[in-house]
């Protein structure tokens, strides 16, 4: 049985694993998203390949971002649809309008091409390049095109008279965060970032953006002694707090807690809390110790509060806290949200609106 279990993860590894370039793209849109939401275009540009750099300077960029940010509102889902000879495709839905947001990478994984074009039906198309009289005019003199091309080597705009554009309704709002850690002290990530070496959560469409948060101490170890009981690992029963205020909308407790090196496939997440936030984004935590949570379904509760605390029940091998946020309750048909803290210390310098990564020290300021 355990050698089928293992084949079978090997199996979904190995077939998970060709979703790599998918995922990263996916990743990079996830990050542009809330820079643009932000209005933060120094860090768009910063994400653009050198030779995109050179091509599209940010003070071109700035004012085309602007204008289509003025226009059509912030983008509140993208969606994957397609990956084709270098680019891959999004379905992108702003406040007052869609798009299909294209994006390319170079090898280093920055981005080398970025194109937004109407998702309705396109008549009339024409071309017309960029100008620097056109540049130098503050946003709200520019005129968004309905298609903006920003390509190495090509400097033009595709502009598209366009029928009534599809309207949609908000589905995942991405402002400026207000996330606490979910965590007192300090705690290491275990698991987290954008690349499967940092995370290994990628594979997963609703947890790509998950943390894996552990305790260590000066050697970088996990637990004391031998290791070989719960009550070893530095983590184990540690409070656990509300990032954010929120409503409980799933509490699962009673699950008994692993043998240290010991799965439970049955209930992966085991022990765990789910959160609904006024931004109708729902937060994941698990892994909580048996018997531990302190709120119920129902219950609204507030930043810092008290949930329970970490434990090492379900899909767990020690003692850890694992936490999420997707678009919607169900793990199955969610989408991933990246998740940004506010106000943090990491590896002892102060850090804003942030994402962690793989082996880095935190705790909230």
């Amino acid at each position: 049985m355990k050698n089928l279990i293992l084949l079978l993860f090997l199996f979904t590894y190995t077939i998970s694993f060709s979703q790599t370039k998918k995922d990263r793209f996916e990743n990079t849109v996830d990050l542009f998203i809330y820079q643009f939401n932000e209005s933060e275009y120094d860090d768009v540009f910063n994400t653009f390949s050198s030779s995109l750099q050179k091509e599209m300077t940010l003070e071109k960029l700035t004012p085309l971002l602007k204008s289509l940010q003025n226009e059509k509102g912030d983008i509140k889902e993208s969606v994957f649809y397609k990956y084709k000879l270098g680019w891959a495709s999004f379905k992108t839905y702003f406040e007052r309008d869609s798009s299909m947001l294209k994006i390319k990478l170079d090898r280093d994984y920055k981005i080398s091409g970025l194109n937004f074009s109407d998702l309705g039906k396109k008549i009339n198309s024409v071309k017309k390049t960029i100008s620097s009289d056109i540049i130098q005019k503050s946003a709200p003199d520019v005129k968004t095109p309905d298609t903006i091309a920003i390509v190495d080597s090509k400097k033009e705009i595709d502009i598209v008279n366009k029928t009534t554009p599809e309207l949609v309704k908000a589905i995942i709002p991405l402002k400026k965060s207000n996330l606490n850690l979910p965590f007192r002290e300090e705690w290491t990530v275990a698991s987290g970032g954008d690349t499967f070496n940092e995370n290994i959560h990628l594979n997963n469409k609703a947890q790509k953006n998950a943390f894996d948060f552990v305790i260590t101490d000066e050697n970088g170890k996990t637990f004391k002694t031998d290791g070989k009981t719960n009550t070893d690992y530095y983590a184990f029963g540690k409070e656990i707090i509300a990032p954010a205020n929120a409503k409980v909308i799933m509490v699962v407790d009673g699950i008994p807690d692993n043998d240290p090196g010991v799965l439970n496939p049955m209930f992966m997440p085991g022990n765990t809390v789910i959160l609904q936030t006024e931004n109708k984004d729902f937060l994941f935590l698990s892994h909580f110790k048996q018997n531990s949570i302190s709120v119920r379904v129902g219950e609204s509760v507030i930043k810092n509060q008290l949930l329970g605390l970490s434990g090492n029940s379900g899909y767990s091998s020690e003692a850890h806290l694992h936490f999420h946020i997707q678009n919607r309750a169900d793990m199955i048909k969610g989408i991933g949200i990246k998740a940004f803290f506010k106000d943090i210390i990491v590896n002892n310098i102060e850090k804003t609106n942030y994402s962690p990564l793989k082996g880095e020290i935190l705790k909230n300021k």
